[in-house]
């Protein structure tokens, strides 16, 4: 025990050596709108004793702030000598007299930092804002268009997986161009490995958009695109079949379950608006309009788990499933996009 934390929480512990001390920077206050971080230092060994900094915590963000829940530091020295931190934060979305949860969930951000008589201040000790200044700091605006024709004899690097599946359940090789999944037992509801392939969500005002063939052959399988934070929330929008024929199944994280019928056996093409809420639709055929089939407010989109708190933020993606029992038919998936 080093000290008794005053906010009652503290973690992530990193110790960092740098001249004649030991630093010890603890992040404090939970992981919400408390969140801060805080340093020791020792002359003696990274095992202490330690002497608390002078003004912790090193910088405070509060609920009114457009970058809040700021903590976990890790610093860095540059080439040039320049000492920098990066920070873990979120930037969360103004509506009406309160906050929305952020869809792009925990970010990080790079602040500037100085010694002085051997203590760190970031940032000048200032909050964290969107707005850094440091030497040679300038904004760098990521692109939103991002395409994977599927292509390449591998993924692209940024594909998330759900756990690590027990078997290959995909090829990017059975049909050149295309992604086929082969849809495991599990469904997208349970805490196992679903066939699922998932990207992150990094701009705000967004559309994802995929191209799917899909010949279900019985009842409880299905294949498409889906809005996921977690096995409790998401939503998702597939193919299915019954003995009518295949049909658009959409099934929100808050509200009732929609079907359309669909008119053709061609390939459909799924897609996601990202904006204030999360719009469906899917189209049949090339050149016809999108049928939009509904939406779920962001509020929705990003409610917490029982356990637990949200961390990731949003991310969209490709899956297909059978109901205990593993997808015979493949899902071909000709691109997936943002744009």
């Amino acid at each position: 025990m080093i000290r008794e934390s005053s906010s009652g929480v503290a973690e992530g512990s990193h110790i960092f050596k740098r001249g004649r001390y030991w630093y010890l920077f603890t992040a404090e206050g939970g992981t919400e709108s408390g969140h801060s971080e805080w340093v020791n230092r020792s002359e003696v060994s990274p095992l202490g004793p330690w002497e608390l900094g002078p003004n912790n915590p090193l910088w405070r963000n509060g609920i009114e702030d457009e970058v809040q829940n700021t903590g976990h530091a890790d610093l860095v020295e540059d080439t040039k000598g320049q000492w920098w931190a990066v920070v873990l934060g979120v930037r969360p979305s103004r509506k009406g007299d309160t906050w929305e949860e952020s869809v792009l969930g925990r970010e990080t951000f790079l602040v500037p930092l100085e010694w002085k008589d051997d203590w760190p201040v970031i940032n000048g000790g200032q909050k964290i804002s969107l707005n850094s200044h440091g030497p040679g700091l300038y904004e760098f605006k990521t692109p939103v268009s991002w395409r994977d024709d599927f292509s390449d004899p591998e993924m692209q690097v940024g594909w998330y997986r759900k756990n690590t599946p027990f078997v290959n359940d995909y090829s990017l090789t059975e049909r050149p161009n295309y992604l086929r999944l082969h849809g495991g037992p599990y469904n997208l509801s349970v805490p196992a490995s679903p066939t699922m392939f998932l990207r992150k969500q990094t701009h705000l005002l967004c559309r994802w958009e995929t191209r799917l063939s899909f010949q279900p052959t019985v009842g409880e399988t299905e294949a498409g695109t889906v809005v996921w934070l977690n096995y409790f929330t998401y939503s998702s929008i597939g193919i299915r079949k019954d003995d009518k024929g295949r049909f658009i199944r959409f099934r929100p994280s808050e509200g009732d379950i929609v079907e359309r019928r669909l008119d053709t056996e061609t390939a459909v093409t799924l897609t996601v608006d990202c904006g204030s809420e999360y719009r469906f639709g899917y189209l049949e055929g090339i050149g016809s309009e999108i049928q939009w089939i509904g939406s779920v407010p962001n509020s929705a989109a990003t409610a917490a788990p029982p356990v637990g708190a949200n961390f990731t933020g949003m991310m969209l993606g490709l899956y297909a499933f059978g109901e205990r029992q593993r997808c015979l038919a493949p899902a071909d998936f000709s691109y997936a996009e943002f744009r």
